[in-house]
């Protein structure tokens, strides 16, 4: 199973898929939405820490938001995000076999859905993980998805019989997840550059190799750890040296 974070960036395009899911959380979803459309633009803008036109395109999302949605306008999670880590995946060219794979072994991690699959439809949206958004269990995200996103992740792996968790999400979206009630071993994975004799962890390099890493494990289909580590795109290489026996270093 491999874990994303979303990205900030959405596709303008829809791309038409042979099928989709619904997601899991419609009523919490629906919850989150109902305070957020109570919010006016300048107090979206310091929630979110976003510019006065981020804060309006996000005021009519929630606005606009209506459910369930519809399966003919409405893109899929895989198709929706834009930023550097999904640029590098191209799931535009996936096929369909390639988009039942990725149903599978996929999740993406999501202040607004809890968790996604990569078929379920998804209205667009802005709300990352992080945000101190009170609400009925808590002062933020972290408490309002407390034990439900770890619950279905285990549920997932427990119907596709998957024996490990790759981790390509950040350390905010990984954060919303209750670590030790997980049910298989998680790898951590970790990026880093060879920079003035020193090992450097470049954040936009490091999302370019998670989008390179996990559309690897749906090209090759692999479900294996030790396959896992031959990976060497983009000149990057296993460091067998470095990290521990869960947390795996990929080094150019």
């Amino acid at each position: 199973m491999i874990l994303l974070s979303p990205a900030k960036s959405l596709r303008p395009d829809l791309i038409k898929t042979h099928k989709s899911t619904d997601i899991r959380f419609p009523s919490e979803s629906q919850e989150l939405i109902k305070l957020l459309r109570d919010f006016t633009e300048e107090e979206l803008s310091r929630l979110m820490k976003v510019s006065d036109k981020i804060a309006a395109e996000n005021k009519e999302r929630y606005a606009s938001y209506s459910y369930p949605f519809d399966a003919g306008s409405t893109p899929v999670a895989i198709h929706s995000f834009l930023g550097d880590v999904y640029k590098e995946m191209h799931t535009e060219d996936w096929s369909a076999h390639d988009l039942n794979f990725a149903q599978k072994n996929i999740r993406i991690l999501s202040g607004l859905y809890g968790l996604l699959r990569p078929l379920d439809l998804m209205h667009p949206y802005r709300l990352e993980m992080g945000t101190r958004l009170a609400n009925n269990k808590g002062p933020n995200l972290y408490a309002f998805w407390y034990g439900k996103v770890t619950a279905a992740l285990n549920e997932d792996i427990y119907k596709g019989e998957h024996s490990f968790i790759v981790n390509l999400a950040s350390n905010e979206y990984w954060t919303v997840l209750q670590a030790a009630e997980l049910d298989v071993p998680v790898y951590t994975i970790h990026f880093r550059e060879k920079r003035d004799d020193k090992l450097k962890f470049i954040s936009y390099n490091a999302k370019r190799a998670r989008g390179m890493m996990a559309s690897y494990i749906i090209a090759e289909r692999l479900d294996a750890v030790e396959a896992l580590k031959a990976f060497d795109m983009d000149g990057y290489a296993f460091a067998e040296d470095m990290g521990s026996e869960t947390d795996l270093y990929f080094v150019r």
